[in-house]
């Protein structure tokens, strides 16, 4: 035997006595696995194999099937079969769907077989939305059930935000009111003709729309006296929550308000009695915000009011006097 290149290994044939790679077997047997032995020899009895035998020949140990041969099953087991348990815990990730009618997630009344509201129920984009709706139910609250319990339960939801937004929509209410009345009914004021006289001046129904700058400056003046008289006698409540809970009576008084005065002679009046029935709702209010009992906050709602018609009458009897003096 001549001496190749691998002759210095005995286990190993050289590369004359080493099989050739030949033509594939055949496809009409795939399965058949070789059973013909090691072949061995030159290049020139390559030519003399069998004609069935695998060109790539068979492996030393034979245990590798031939070219094509399908693979063993695998040895971690079979795939488990749909809706059969897993092997491997008790949470099925691949079980039988559910039947029609049976929510996937348990059976929850008021839910169908996908698991979703059959009764879906609105709800809002943002906080502010939301508390929007809510204020129509506020007012119908506070203005129907007065009580210190009352304002006490819309405490938790004051926030500069909503206390902005009741302030805008009571302005620009009222102005489109106001617009409309002085549209329809062209009041007139005294006003000073510059020599002494004095003339009815008719307003101009866009001057009603000076109430978007005059309400809130209005409500934050009214508000800001009552919070610093309550904080003398001991009140304990915050500037923000007693604004927030007092919008909850104004507002709606005030549109109704702009709303009466449209009945004649007894819209004034109307209007008149819904003020005196603000100063009731106040007085409960400022208990609620600042826990005072009743005299304290009576006072307090009351003491600006009083302090005014004092001034006015000073005034009045003041120019009275002088009056008087000159026609002496």
């Amino acid at each position: 035997m001549s001496q190749g290149p691998y002759s210095e290994y005995p286990d190993q044939p050289d590369d004359q006595s080493r099989s050739s790679y030949g033509s594939r077997k055949s496809r009409s047997q795939p399965n058949q696995p070789s059973n013909q032995p090691y072949y061995q020899g030159s290049d020139s009895d390559s030519s003399q194999q069998p004609q069935d035998q695998n060109s790539y020949g068979s492996p030393p140990n034979g245990s590798q099937p031939s070219y094509g041969s399908p693979e063993s099953p695998s040895s971690y087991g079979s795939q488990p079969s749909y809706g059969s348990q897993p092997p491997y815990g008790s949470q099925s990730t691949n079980g039988s769907p559910p039947p029609n009618g049976t929510p996937p997630y348990g059976s929850q009344p008021g839910y169908d077989s996908y698991g979703r509201d059959s009764n879906p129920v609105f709800r809002p984009s943002s906080p502010v939305e939301g508390a929007v709706r809510q204020l129509p139910n506020q007012y119908r609250r506070v203005t129907t059930k007065p009580g210190v319990a009352t304002f006490a339960a819309e405490q938790e939801k004051a926030n500069w935000q909503m206390i902005w937004v009741q302030i805008i929509i009571a302005a620009v209410v009222g102005a489109l009111l106001s617009f409309f009345y002085i549209l329809l009914f062209r009041p007139a004021i005294p006003a000073s003709d510059g020599f002494g006289g004095t003339y009815n001046q008719v307003l101009s129904p866009f001057s009603a729309f000076g109430t978007l700058f005059s309400y809130p400056i209005g409500v934050l003046i009214d508000v800001g006296i009552t919070y610093l008289l309550a904080k003398a006698f001991g009140g304990r409540g915050t500037f923000m929550t007693q604004t927030y809970t007092s919008l909850l009576w104004m507002v709606p008084l005030h549109i109704l308000s702009a709303v009466v005065v449209f009945v004649p002679f007894l819209g004034p009046l109307a209007a008149f009695g819904l003020w005196i029935y603000g100063l009731f709702l106040n007085i409960f209010n400022i208990r609620a915000v600042h826990h005072l009992d009743g005299t304290r906050a009576s006072l307090s709602v009351l003491l600006p009011i009083i302090a005014i018609v004092v001034l006015f009458l000073a005034c009045g009897m003041t120019l009275g006097l002088a009056g008087f003096m000159q026609h002496r």
